[in-house]
């Protein structure tokens, strides 16, 4: 027994995608832009500035959407104020929490679910909020729509490359 205890002792701690992995994939989707293409993404995500300062290049657009909903007293959490912070929160979290994950069930043997354990997998998930985002991003003209969309569309190629972001029907959803 104490070598397992001892074992659990020695674990690394795991800390969430947050800030690091969404700033890498952002980073790598940069280096296959043209110049031409980063300046339009560049005057495009500058027009949030005012509202949500230091969130305006490709690398801080894609944590935004973590970082909007954000309610800790850490760096990563302080962008925005009044306002701008909560309709943010709001926007982040309540309408599209269910966008960051698709829940998978494990079903190796292909039973047959239930009405109610398909219901569960009925509602808006990752894959789903993908494709709306990226049929926005090719026929909306709104300039803040455009900016919205590039943010979630951002965050989202990086929440969707996270494992415990498609987890079996018995995770808590989104891990």
């Amino acid at each position: 027994m104490l070598r397992v205890s001892a074992l659990f002792a020695a674990l690394a701690t795991c800390y969430g995608w947050h800030t690091i992995a969404h700033t890498l994939i952002s980073q790598v989707a940069q280096l296959s832009l043209t110049e031409s293409e980063k300046k339009t993404l560049s005057m495009l995500l500058d027009d949030w500035q005012p509202f949500f300062p230091n969130t305006s290049d490709l690398t801080t657009a894609a944590v935004w959407l973590d970082t909007a909903k954000c309610d800790r007293d850490e760096q990563d959490c302080k962008f925005a104020s009044g306002d701008h912070r909560l309709y943010a929160g709001a926007v982040a979290d309540r309408k599209f929490s269910s966008w960051h994950y698709a829940d998978v069930p494990i079903n190796p043997d292909g039973v047959e679910l239930s009405e109610e354990e398909q219901d569960i997998y009925a509602e808006d998930h990752i894959v789903w909020a993908l494709g709306e985002t990226l049929y926005s991003l090719g026929t909306s003209t709104n300039l803040w729509s455009l900016n919205l969309n590039l943010r979630y569309m951002l965050h989202l190629m990086g929440d969707i490359h996270q494992p415990l972001h498609a987890a079996g029907m018995y995770a808590k959803p989104g891990n």
